[in-house]
């Protein structure tokens, strides 16, 4: 991609000189066929110590680097993000590889995607740290209890069952159809 600094600094030459040809032949295509020549070089005439100074200012103001983002939505509805760096776009996130969120509706888009795979891996990618390890902590936790299944304390009643885990978690279970389910966990 072309450096939009030396746009700008063509610019400011321009308008330096008075020059309306470069002027004009540095707007865009839907500007010149809205605006003629001869409408920008009597601008320029009528203008010249404001667009001078505006130029000015503009030559003297520091410039961040270029960011530039493109999103691409897929069929499914995923949305893949890039980046421009170095003069190319690269990958800043695509289906199911990290991503850092630049704004809450990346972030959210990011829950929406790992939810409709059922990913765990990626559920746990989008937390907070502090989110995440605490989800981590209390998953091992609950790991650790549930292996070690002479301690389970089962409390039957119906088609409904307690159980107090080890390390402080309880585990609700539903009977439906003869088959016992999982009904809620903490």
């Amino acid at each position: 991609m072309p450096d939009p600094h030396a746009t700008l600094v063509a610019y400011t030459d321009a308008v330096a000189r008075g020059d309306d040809k470069a002027i004009f032949a540095l707007m865009t295509n839907h500007d010149r066929q809205t605006m003629r020549r001869q409408e920008v070089a009597q601008q320029l005439r009528d203008a010249r110590r404001e667009l001078t100074e505006q130029a000015v200012t503009l030559r003297a103001r520091a410039f961040r680097p270029l960011e530039t983002t493109a999103q691409v939505k897929l069929q499914n509805g995923e949305i893949s993000t890039l980046e421009l760096e170095n003069g190319q776009f690269r990958v800043a996130s695509a289906d199911v590889l990290p991503a850092a969120a630049r704004t809450p509706t990346q972030a959210l888009t990011q829950l929406r995607t790992v939810l409709v795979r059922r990913s765990y891996a990626g559920l746990l990618r989008v937390l907070s740290r502090d989110t995440r390890h605490a989800v981590e902590r209390d998953l091992t936790s609950l790991l650790a209890g549930l292996q070690a299944a002479e301690s389970w304390q089962i409390v039957v009643e119906g088609n409904k069952a307690i159980v107090q885990v080890p390390g402080g978690h309880k585990v609700v279970l539903q009977q439906e159809g003869g088959e016992w389910r999982i009904d809620d966990f903490d």
